[in-house]
């Protein structure tokens, strides 16, 4: 059985106050103090980067130890850890479902979907809001980094050494000074096979 996350809605009650949703203050800090404002695509663009005619825009953020981006224009917003509805007998991976100002969005653990360990008590996870093929999904990561510009002169494809989930979700990287910037194959992301032994807990 495979999970297209998007496409697995249930009902939540409204929870609009305290919401959490990062507002244009708290999301110039969250993403390295970028102010962020709408072409009339609908992609968010940040007014500090200049235009570069083969440059692309990646939303930063960490799991674990992996500094992973996703490219601007499907990043819908970034909000904080959010009250969760488990879906019962979802695959582990599928943290359940929030309330985003009143639409049903799927939650996605990217640390579950990478098979690492789950993050220590305490440590408040964000969310990555993305537009993907089968609508809009929320990962869950440990934590927001820069908006970054690059061009094609840093991407490499997806290295040899890559095995397992990170293979499978990574689409290419792009060399920073210190790091690579591994770049998520979103489509992939969201979709999760149910494997026996890994199915959530239904409480």
């Amino acid at each position: 059985v495979v999970w297209h996350a998007a496409r697995r809605a249930g009902h939540l009650g409204h929870q609009r106050q305290g919401d959490g949703v990062a507002r244009p203050r708290e999301l110039r800090s969250a993403l390295g103090g970028n102010a962020f404002r709408r072409n009339s695509g609908g992609c968010l663009k940040t007014e500090k980067i200049t235009d570069m005619s083969d440059a692309k825009q990646y939303c930063s953020f960490l799991i674990g130890d992996l500094l992973f981006g996703v490219e601007v224009c499907r990043v819908q917003e970034v909000i904080r850890a959010q009250p969760i509805t488990p879906v019962p007998l979802a695959p582990r991976e599928i943290s359940g479902l929030i309330n985003l100002r009143g639409q049903i969005v799927t939650s996605i653990d990217l640390r579950r979907r990478l098979d690492l360990d789950d993050r220590a008590t305490g440590m408040l996870p964000m969310n990555v809001v993305v537009r993907t093929d089968d609508g809009v999904v929320s990962l869950v990561v440990d934590d927001i980094g820069d908006v970054v510009q690059l061009t094609a002169n840093t991407f490499e494809p997806t290295p040899e050494t890559f095995v397992g989930p990170t293979r499978e979700l990574v689409c290419g990287v792009h060399k920073l000074e210190n790091r690579l910037l591994l770049i998520l194959d979103t489509n992939a992301a969201i979709t999760v096979a149910a494997r026996p032994g890994r199915v959530a807990d239904a409480a």
